[in-house]
């Protein structure tokens, strides 16, 4: 047996109350989550692209290991199709349970045993602190038992947020986002670290800090500068590994505009969080019948400035049947989360918007290389845009 693979590992939550488990639609392990490319692609043409088309396994060895691991005699498996950029999910069925097994292939030398390994501590250190996520069965941070890593974990109960909340009432949607705002706040309040970085267990199983995932063996960071810059490094890398002749053109001169950049380019934040860094519509689950809130999917969570990220792609404001955003506002502070500040967006819009513009083109080599007739007004846009943030930095 793998010894990376834990049983009953110790990240358990309150209890579930909710019996209604989500279908496949609601288990917020859908396609090509954070991109807002996935948007314009469609169920077979994503399919051919996604990089996780790959990460497949038998029944008998889902059975194996449900069984070696967990005692437990499966039932039935249904891989979620068709997969995540960088993961897998089967929904798994026992007599008296539903399970989720999470695999992980990235061909990323970087995220190998790390990968897994962030996203259990994450999950544990979460439930530590009385967040409500899904409760981590074992895990394997190797590929010796499956042919792939993966986590075993309980099946969150509910309904995808952007699923159920359009068809909540104004009261139980104002219970939700006071619930939100309950568990966002906890999660920023309650853990602290002293630098920007990711998570790891160490050989006792203990949660210590580890790299910023995506950004290497190195990427603990002290300044959110360095962090940004080292950010935009590994994009431009990414994207020179890729030779995308739309894009080659512009990688010396973001290299150079990265290199300048300087303190008052990137402010400092007030504080570090504990930051989901994917908090969408698809990683929140609400029990119908509690309206409780789980969160999902930690591979990009980790301590970051506290204006890194806010909830606004949640989208809780509903105008038109009386529920303004200022309402939202005052509901989320009630329950202790406060929205970033004017001058907090401003620095977001500061520390974001290089990043995204690297992101962006390494996302359009990922996703639409040989498609050139869709991509052309995405291409199109990127590079005005492009112009405007190098024309307004002397030094590129």
């Amino acid at each position: 047996m793998d010894t990376s693979a834990q049983h009953h590992l110790a990240t358990a939550t309150n209890s579930a109350t909710c019996s209604d488990v989500g279908g496949p639609a609601s288990a917020a392990y859908g396609a090509a989550k954070g991109s807002a490319l996935a948007d314009t692609l469609e169920g077979e043409k994503l399919s051919k692209l996604l990089v996780t088309n790959h990460l497949r396994v038998s029944f008998e060895k889902i059975q194996a290991v449900f069984a070696r691991n967990l005692g437990v005699s499966v039932t039935a498996a249904k891989r979620l199709e068709p997969g995540g950029m960088v993961n897998a999910v089967y929904f798994v069925s026992a007599a008296d349970a539903e399970y989720v097994l999470r695999l992980s292939g990235t061909r990323d030398e970087r995220w190998r045993s790390a990968k897994t390994l962030h996203e259990v501590a994450c999950y544990k250190l979460l439930a530590q602190h009385g967040v409500k996520v899904p409760k981590v069965l074992c895990y394997a941070d190797t590929a010796d038992e499956l042919g792939l890593e993966y986590i075993v974990m309980e099946r969150a109960p509910g309904k995808m947020l952007g699923e159920l909340y359009p068809t909540l009432s104004i009261g139980d949607k104002e219970i939700v986002v006071r619930n939100i705002g309950a568990v966002v706040a906890k999660m920023r309040s309650s853990i602290r670290f002293p630098q920007i970085c990711g998570f790891s267990l160490d050989k006792t199983g203990a949660v210590v800090p580890a790299p910023v995932l995506e950004l290497g063996p190195d990427a603990v960071f002290s300044t959110c500068l360095d962090f940004v810059k080292a950010q935009m490094r590994c994009s431009l890398a990414d994207l020179a590994a890729k030779a995308d002749p739309r894009w080659t053109p512009y990688l010396p001169r973001l290299a150079s505009y990265a290199a300048s950049l300087s303190d008052t380019d990137v402010p400092e934040a007030a504080s570090l969080v504990f930051t989901h860094s994917d908090l969408n519509c698809e990683n929140v689950m609400v029990c119908p019948k509690t309206l409780e809130v789980t969160l999902l999917d930690m591979e990009w969570a980790g301590m970051r400035p506290s204006y890194w990220e806010d909830i606004d792609d949640l989208e809780l404001d509903d105008e038109e049947n009386g529920l303004p955003e200022d309402r939202v506002l005052r509901l989320l502070a009630e329950s202790g989360y406060h929205m970033p500040a004017a001058s907090d967006e401003t620095q977001i819009a500061a520390l974001r918007r290089p990043i995204d513009h690297t992101c962006g083109m390494l996302h359009h080599s990922t996703w639409f290389k040989g498609r050139q007739a869709e991509s052309d007004e995405f291409v199109a846009e990127l590079i005005s845009e492009l112009e405007d943030l190098l024309k307004d930095h002397p030094s590129s």
